[in-house]
């Protein structure tokens, strides 16, 4: 990523520059130079990227400035130009000042708001892009200092000696841009400073490891802007040169030589830009979405808030420790919000996706509603209410679903960590179930499986919705991570992951409710799954994490039977648990329910609901735009 970020800070400052030092130094008139230089560039208002747009801005007017400010310099040296008028400005001049006027006041009032920290990255931005390209164009321009000073300076540069000078240009950007740390830590823009001293995926990157890595880059911007302007000086020396006819033909092939090396090397340095541009001016078209209505999404948001406010919030925290008493306080008071979540989940329900902005805020009241459902799921269970307590925690497994439904990658993580509290409770007393009641269920979970959309669906919206809401900086980030590898694929990695994991715990559930069903009515344990069929189950079903397609494991033993998937690993492990350092399963082992949701001192549902939500902030910090 950050190699990505310096190959275009590289280019894009380099070729800015060099058509701002067209503009300052061809003898056009200074109107249609300003016009080429703010048409260019209006070409990032068609993404639209403002920021970038008033760096690059800066960046010119910086050069302008520096030119025009050397040419007074040396005119109030030399003896020779007081004879020579001066430009004059007239009502016409302030005619066209007028244009570019209106033009900055129509981009000024459709910037984003922005902090200090951006308003500083981007006028740091601008200040020393321009000053890259001023020091190139006084080496080969220069007339203030001997030419071989110059030309010394020149090689110096070309040779790697101008690191010693380059870090003093780029200093005021190595201590005070925020633009390249938000790149390769995954943080907003604006920036927000307060997202923590270690920043980045899994912490990798601290703020003072990037001081470093503006040097290099207005090194690398000096030197091809070296290079160019010299060439083009060459060049047109060499068309200005009065020679005899014999020796016309082998300078005009010089120049064209010349001129061809040349137009190689700023067609090499437009590649990353062009490329770059041309991604962001492409976003995936936002799909047309039409919600039900009346759409249950909106019953299930209303319930979530009611629970996230209630006066029971300590039992919410704490259900599955709480006294029976608790509980029962808990239950009536949630019961006009049972009421609104039974409707809701009556109802189509399909999450309503604002493309263009930031809605995360329901995340948190969807959790108090998975949890208010527990508390009702755990109450029934403590007194010896199975059923209600089976279907309490079905309901739980179907808001999971729901909730999710027409979502983005987080919703989806956030509902199977819901799920599981459900998959949780259901397990937990499955043992207690009768044959009808296990029955009943395998058919429910079976056909709730069926309903979930696939992960693709997720990632696809996750990514328009990525490019719309957070603009030119979120789509960027994509960008580079599509070709670099990066956040994106941390986080698509990780509902792949889940969602394997959520439809291996639903598959082993029904098998265990089967296996239950076969023992009340046989009083004995099934010698193989296939005696399950057809009468509790219609086929065995497949092992998410099998890559070869296998079937989920059961084998019995003396005291019992193991009943498992190869798990997160993808390795038959035999049913073996997981090693004491790797709870989740990971890396070792196999998934097993009774193990997955065995005794712990941290209920697994409710440790993988923190989880879900630490994996799905995606980046992993993220303000409103």
């Amino acid at each position: 990523m950050l190699q990505a970020i310096a190959l275009l800070l590289v280019t894009s400052l380099t070729l800015v520059g060099l058509l701002a030092a067209w503009v300052a130094t061809t003898s056009r008139h200074w109107f249609w130079r300003a016009g080429v230089f703010v048409a260019v560039l209006g070409l990032l208002l068609l993404i639209p990227a403002y920021e970038p747009f008033v760096a690059f801005m800066l960046q010119g007017a910086v050069v302008a400035i520096g030119v025009q400010c050397y040419r007074w310099w040396c005119r109030r040296k030399d003896d020779a130009a007081e004879s020579t008028p001066g430009a004059r400005f007239s009502l016409a001049s302030l005619l066209l000042v007028m244009v570019f006027v209106a033009v900055g006041a129509a981009v000024a009032v459709r910037v984003p708001e922005q902090n200090l920290y951006a308003w500083q990255s981007i006028f740091l931005f601008g200040l020393v892009g321009g000053a890259s390209i001023l020091l190139p164009l006084w080496v080969v321009h220069g007339k203030s200092v001997r030419w071989s000073l110059r030309l010394g300076l020149g090689l110096g540069l070309g040779l790697g000696l101008g690191l010693v000078l380059m870090p003093v240009i780029s200093l005021p950007l190595a201590g005070g841009d925020w633009i390249v740390l938000s790149f390769v830590a995954y943080t907003s823009w604006p920036p927000e400073p307060d997202v923590g001293i270690s920043l980045g995926i899994n912490g990798q990157y601290q703020e003072g490891e990037l001081i470093g890595v503006w040097a290099p880059i207005v090194s690398c911007v000096a030197m091809i802007s070296l290079f160019v302007i010299w060439m083009r000086s060459v060049i047109s020396a060499s068309g200005a040169t009065a020679v005899a006819l014999s020796s016309r033909r082998s300078i005009s092939r010089r120049r064209i030589l010349l001129s061809g090396l040349l137009l190689v090397v700023v067609f090499a340095v437009s590649l990353s830009p062009a490329f770059i541009y041309y991604r962001l001016m492409t976003p995936i078209p936002i799909p047309v979405t039409t919600l039900p209505n009346p759409n249950g999404w909106d019953d299930l948001a209303a319930a979530g808030k009611l629970a996230e406010t209630s006066s029971q919030a300590n039992v919410l925290s704490n259900y599955d420790t709480v006294t029976k008493d608790q509980l029962v306080t808990a239950v009536a008071a949630y019961a006009s919000i049972y009421e609104q979540m039974k409707v809701g989940l009556d109802r189509q329900v399909r999450y309503p996706l604002d493309y263009s902005k930031w809605g995360m805020d329901h995340l948190s009241s969807m959790r108090a509603l998975a949890r208010a459902i527990a508390v009702r799921s755990r109450l029934a269970k403590i007194e010896g209410r199975y059923e209600a307590s089976a279907e309490s925690s079905l309901e739980c497994i179907r808001f999971g679903y729901a909730l999710r439904r027409g979502g983005l990658i987080i919703e989806s993580l956030i509902g199977i960590a819901c799920s599981r509290i459900g998959r949780h409770w259901i397990y937990d007393i499955h043992e207690d179930l009768s044959t009808t009641q296990c029955v009943s269920l395998i058919e429910f979970l079976s056909d709730l499986e069926t309903q979930v959309e696939p992960p693709e669906e997720y990632i696809l919206r996750d990514r328009i919705w990525s490019q719309y809401g957070f603009g030119w900086h979120g789509h960027l980030i994509q960008i580079f991570d599509d070709h670099m590898g990066g956040s994106s694929f941390y986080t698509e990695d990780a509902l792949f992951m889940s969602s394997k994991g959520e439809q291996g715990e639903m598959r082993l559930l029904q098998l265990e409710l089967a296996i239950q069903a076969w023992r009340s009515t046989y009083n004995e344990l099934p010698d193989s799954l296939n005696d399950l069929i057809p009468q509790y189950l219609d086929e065995i079903p497949l092992d998410p994490f099998s890559e070869a397609g296998s079937l989920l494991q059961y084998r019995r033993s003396e005291d019992g039977y193991v009943l498992y998937s190869v798990g997160y690993n993808g390795t038959d492990d035999g049913g073996a648990a997981p090693d004491e350092d790797d709870v989740v399963g990971y890396d070792s082992g196999d998934l097993r329910l009774d193990i997955r949701f065995g005794p712990d001192p941290i209920p697994s549902s409710e440790e993988d609901l923190e989880d879900e939500q630490d994996i799905s902030s995606e980046p992993v910090e993220r303000t409103e735009p």
